[in-house]
């Protein structure tokens, strides 16, 4: 694989799972339950797990930098603002401003505001974002969503990438190891007993875990990832005024 796995943490989502929380006792209703507690937690601090990952599995390749939580304020009057991943390449001459979430269609107004208010200042200081990653003036600049696991039901007016097109923007090793990311997640929650979704079940069965993919890599001799800069702009600029 054209993936570096020493510059993935294979053990992150174990780390995190095994962060439980502290006992709490109120003095009417007694003891709060564990499991609910982490139920409520859940969605938030799996959505950084996204953030921190997808960024990770970029960098892991020879061909993809980037940036996270990159801080951006375009100028004194304007409120600073943070993009979640910045990515580029200096080959191909692209930067990418992606805003993560793990379920897009959940979203309240308000971030689907600040998501629009992300594309424009993205679109307006492109300059700016292509100094900043030390690109040609002529680098091309985009700005999209992540949206790993929404039903896609909704519709929206900015461009939105989904899990099956980091293989023709990232390359095939990135889509892959995204997969093992997911298998290895679903081990780890399904070890802790929780329902898990039987889609989810689904989706990453036949796949194998990070550290199993980490293994074969080692004895797997090096391929590159070909990337088609026409048809990552064309994926990026897509109309995603439709039902998926």
């Amino acid at each position: 694989m054209c993936v570096d796995f020493n510059k993935i943490d294979i053990n992150r989502i174990s780390t995190k799972l095994s962060e439980i929380p502290k006992a709490s006792f109120d003095p009417i209703f007694g003891s709060k339950p564990l499991e609910s507690r982490r139920w409520s937690s859940f969605p938030k601090w799996h959505g950084n797990l996204i953030t921190k990952s997808l960024l990770e599995f970029i960098r892991a390749t020879s061909d993809w930098d980037g940036k996270k939580e990159f801080k951006f304020l375009p100028k004194k009057k304007y409120r600073t603002m943070f993009l979640d991943n910045l990515v580029f390449s200096k080959s191909l001459n692209i930067i990418i401003a992606i805003e993560c979430k793990r379920n897009l269609d959940q979203q309240p107004d308000g971030a689907i505001t600040r998501i629009r208010e992300y594309r424009e200042m993205v679109k307006k200081y492109q300059q700016k974002l292509i100094l900043e990653c030390k690109l040609k003036k002529n680098a091309k600049v985009f700005f999209c969503v992540f949206d790993a696991y929404g039903p896609r039901k909704k519709m929206f007016d900015f461009p939105i990438i989904y899990t099956e097109d980091l293989k023709d923007i990232f390359g095939s090793c990135v889509s892959d190891v995204w997969k093992g990311f997911e298998k290895t997640f679903y081990e780890k929650v399904n070890d802790l007993n929780f329902n898990i979704d039987e889609n989810y079940s689904l989706r990453v069965q036949g796949c194998y875990n990070l550290l199993e993919m980490k293994e074969m890599s080692i004895i797997k001799k090096d391929e590159n990832c070909v990337y088609e800069l026409s048809k990552i702009i064309s994926i990026l600029t897509r109309n995603n005024k439709k039902d998926k």
